[in-house]
């Protein structure tokens, strides 16, 4: 889907769930935490189980934060998809965890589109993600299929 084709389908589910949607009728405003699992949840065609969605503190040390992002990569690797979902406030990336030590993350943001990276790259990476961010905005979405 285009970033238009979510935002349109977030203020579709808004109105069905007879929701204020103006918050989110602008190009660049953030969708929040039920936006998100909403719409993975109907692009899915599956309500997500709990496990399948963590919220991180963000607010932690850089030390913690790399602690936590490992947990999240070892986490993944139960997934039989290898796929997760982060973001929020700023934008989503998608997470692809391949064979070996690769993966590759699909950042709308990225010039490239697709940056692939190692477990020591995704550590910091994921761990950058989260720094300074409240759990709803610290999101983190695993795919069952």
């Amino acid at each position: 889907m285009t970033i238009n084709e979510v935002r349109s389908s977030a203020i579709r589910m808004r109105r069905e769930h007879r929701e204020d949607f103006r918050d989110i009728g602008f190009a660049n405003a953030p969708l929040s935490y039920t936006d998100a699992v909403r719409l993975f949840s109907s692009i899915y065609g599956q309500e997500p189980q709990q496990e399948d969605i963590l919220t991180i503190e963000g607010r932690l040390s850089n030390i913690t934060r790399q602690t936590k992002a490992v947990d999240i990569l070892e986490y993944l690797a139960t997934y039989p998809s290898g796929l997760m979902v982060t973001g929020l406030q700023e934008h989503c990336r998608a997470v692809q965890k391949f064979k070996g030590d690769n993966y590759g993350v699909i950042d709308p943001m990225n010039p490239q589109g697709l940056s692939m990276m190692n477990t020591e790259q995704m550590v910091v990476f994921l761990g950058g993600l989260m720094a300074n961010r409240p759990p709803n905005s610290n999101f983190f979405f695993f795919v069952r299929k």
